[in-house]
């Protein structure tokens, strides 16, 4: 008889911890099922997260690809005044060679 109250104990004992364990289980599956909902949402905004990465790139690309031509605008306007001004002179010079183109004429006229 105190093979059966013990074996009722243990058998008692064991449907507890079973109870327990099926608890624990649920639990788990809860969690779990909230964990991949989490997964699901934070994989989400990665991907948005990765689509706003591409397109800034693209942008500073766009920005980069416009400041040089400003830049290229720039210097263009630059080389243009550096070419007009040179021009200037050439025609400056051109004035001085021709006046003394024409006195050295003139000097050899009277000669």
């Amino acid at each position: 008889m105190m093979g059966d109250v013990d074996g009722t104990d243990r058998l008692a004992q064991l449907q507890g911890e079973l109870e327990q364990a099926k608890v624990a289980m649920e639990d788990m599956d809860a969690r779990l099922a909230e964990l991949a909902g989490a997964n699901a949402t934070l994989e989400s905004q990665l991907e948005t997260q990765l689509c706003l990465r591409v397109k800034a790139e693209q942008r500073v690309v766009e920005l980069l690809a416009d400041a040089s031509k400003q830049s290229t605008q720039r210097e263009e306007v630059a080389l243009r005044q550096e070419l007009s001004v040179a021009l200037e002179e050439l025609q400056v010079m051109q004035e001085e060679l021709q006046t003394a183109h024409d006195a050295l004429a003139a000097a050899q006229r009277s000669a």
